[in-house]
This record gives C-alpha cells, sequence and structure tokens, in this order.
C-alpha cells in the first residue's frame, strides 16, 4: 500500500510505501497529525493511524548531541524549501493543518455575532462562510474545528432571526424597502 503525504499548505508528496514512511518519521519530516491519502481510494487519515508507521522519540547518540542538541540530519534544510522538494514540519509553521482556515472561521464567527446586532445580512453572510472555512478546517484533520463551527452557526442563527425580525417590522410598519 502507498501513500501520498499531505503537506500543512496542500501539496501532495509521494506516493511513498510503508517503509519510507517509516524513514521519513526517523528523519522527522513525517508527524503523526499529518494527513496521508492512499493511493488509488483517495480517502484520507492521519499519519498516525495508519497501520505499520512507528512513531517513537528520535534517538539521538550522546556524542552527536554535543552541548546544545544534535545538528540537523544530512539533507535538511533549515533554508526556504526548493519546488518539489519534500516538506519539512518548521518551515510553513506550526501547529495542526487547516490552522489558517480555523483562525479565519473564527474571526468571520465573530463578525457575525456583531452583524447580527446592526446589519444581519452581513452577519448572515460571515456565519455562512465561517462555517465553510470551520468544516474546511475539519476535513483538513485539524481537531480544534468545534469551537469555531458553534460560534459560527450561533452568529449565523442570530443574523437570520435579526432579519426575520427586522423584516416582520418592516411589514408590520407598511414600509419593507
Amino acid at each position: 500500500m502507498r501513500y501520498f503525504v499531505i503537506a500543512d499548505n496542500g501539496q501532495r508528496y509521494g506516493p511513498a510505501d510503508i517503509a519510507t514512511l517509516n524513514q521519513w518519521v526517523a528523519e522527522g519530516r513525517l508527524l503523526p497529525h499529518h494527513l496521508l491519502e492512499q493511493e488509488g481510494t483517495g480517502s484520507r487519515m492521519a499519519a498516525q493511524l495508519i497501520p505499520g508507521i512507528q512513531f517513537q522519540a528520535p534517538q539521538v547518540p550522546p556524542s552527536a548531541a554535543g552541548r546544545y542538541g544534535a545538528p540537523p540530519g544530512p539533507g535538511y534544510s533549515t533554508g526556504p524549501q526548493q519546488p518539489g522538494a519534500y516538506y519539512r514540519p518548521g518551515q510553513q509553521g506550526y501547529g495542526y493543518p487547516g490552522e489558517q482556515s480555523i483562525k479565519t472561521a473564527w474571526i468571520l464567527g465573530g463578525v457575525s455575532i456583531a452583524g447580527a446586532m446592526c446589519c444581519a445580512f452581513i452577519g448572515l453572510a460571515c456565519g455562512i462562510v465561517g462555517l465553510v472555512m470551520a468544516n474546511r478546517a475539519k476535513q483538513e484533520g485539524n481537531p480544534n474545528y468545534s469551537g469555531p463551527m458553534i460560534l459560527c452557526a450561533l452568529g449565523t442563527g442570530l443574523s437570520a432571526l435579526s432579519s426575520l425580525y427586522g423584516m416582520m417590522i418592516g411589514l408590520s410598519m407598511g414600509r419593507m424597502f
């Protein structure tokens, strides 16, 4: 069975077999939260859930560690990533995949709540887009999607109620638009 590694930036690397993936684990290039896509089926799951991939704490020989820890392994670049080069954790930032989608969903959820108070249609639009972003983070494998999803759902509901209330008031006064 072979898998593609889905980097935090969405780029696919591979395909690679289990032996190669275990080598990447040993080199620190593949972490438990990284998404893997099965070749042929396209199904995705976190690397830690794939049978045969062994995540262990790296063993550094005392002679290599020195005073400030072990140097990067052979082929490890701390500089900018070359096109086509394999993704290495830390080059694009830290955290779970979908981190930018989570941040965007939190912001849109807050705007949606505020929009329900003053401009319901903007709040409704922001809430819906925020729900889409939270769902994208969920699909990318981010375990922290539920908070912004709840906030966006609440903002969408409040904005919808606010716009309905505004329409009812407008209709009762005889001047809708």
